[in-house]
């Protein structure tokens, strides 16, 4: 144990495939910085006395479903994902625990060119194409905030290809990366937060099921302390961590997880709260707001879905 104590965090994300693990963390997607301070917090796991290992996603991995059926014990989903599944089946309730981003990260991006100054602007314009998914909760926020929409919708294909293509096409993606390849493309190009509009859940939202709490409380404790702790020092030093994450998914460079984190900074201020706490009219809000969208049926009590720590 003093061995791996005195491990330095960037030696330690190398070796933790070989540690003994009795507890998984489930990531949505791969090794990016909205994972970092994770990866950073692995040593401070330990200390903890928490064997945590880190199993990376990809696309559509199903992560809520995961945690539902004690696939793994902890699962990064979006608050969104959270009511939805207490929705759908409340006796498998997931509780959210830390959230990394305070500010949602959701965007729509258009070319520098288009004249307009707000999105509502960019939906009324008939010469203009927006390629969005629609059935996710803040696609459909804004089709009913800004309706009749005027503008061309298509579907989403990932990626900025389409927005490369045409100087008149708009999309979705997130601030912290669409927006930069965009900018590493260079695509001049105007982004608008989804949150400024009104919608703004929590993301990279670090989850349990809800008995599972009940039953490990004193650990989940640890687990939310420890987190803390690692996100702290990766957002205060976190070029080891990302040369290292650089490594393990060749297709984002150490620039853009540079270039990511530091979008990611300014929506990460929790103030007065501490980092990665939440704040239940915010969760209220976005049940009402899920509730007229239609995609829940009901609403559940605050303190179902979230719990400071």
């Amino acid at each position: 144990m003093k061995l791996l104590l005195g491990l330095t965090t960037a030696t330690f994300f190398l070796y933790s495939s070989i540690l003994l693990a009795d507890t998984k963390l489930a990531l949505n997607w791969k090794e990016e910085p909205e994972f970092g301070g994770f990866y950073e917090a692995l040593p401070f796991y330990k200390k903890q006395n928490l064997n945590i290992t880190i199993q990376v996603g990809g696309s559509g991995t199903p992560t809520t479903q995961m945690l539902m059926n004690s696939v793994v014990d902890y699962a990064i989903v979006s608050a969104e994902e959270i009511i939805l599944s207490a929705d759908r089946d409340p006796k498998r309730k997931l509780v959210a625990i830390f959230a990394v981003f305070e500010t949602s990260p959701y965007m729509i991006m258009a070319h520098e060119n288009f004249k307009g100054k707000s999105l509502a602007t960019l939906f009324q314009d008939s010469t203009q194409t927006i390629s969005l998914q629609k059935g996710l909760p803040y696609v459909d926020y804004l089709l009913k905030k800004f309706a009749p929409v005027k503008a061309q919708i298509v579907p989403y294909t990932g990626g900025i290809s389409l927005f490369q293509s045409n100087l008149k096409i708009s999309q979705q993606g997130f601030i912290t990366s669409e927006a930069i390849l965009a900018d590493q493309q260079k695509l001049k190009n105007k982004t608008w937060l989804v949150a400024d509009e009104g919608f703004n859940p929590y993301l990279a939202v670090l989850a349990v099921r809800e008995d599972y709490l009940k039953n490990n409380r004193a650990a989940v404790k640890k687990m939310v302390e420890a987190t803390r702790e690692g996100w702290l020092l990766y957002l205060k030093n976190p070029q080891a961590t990302n040369l290292l994450m650089s490594q393990k998914n060749p297709a984002m460079s150490l620039q853009t997880m540079n270039l990511s984190l530091e979008k990611m900074k300014s929506l990460m201020k929790f103030e007065p709260l501490l980092l990665g706490q939440m704040k239940a009219e915010r969760w209220q809000t976005l049940q009402q707001q899920m509730f007229e969208l239609k995609l829940i049926k009901k609403t559940s009590r605050t303190e179902e879905l979230f719990q400071n720590f």
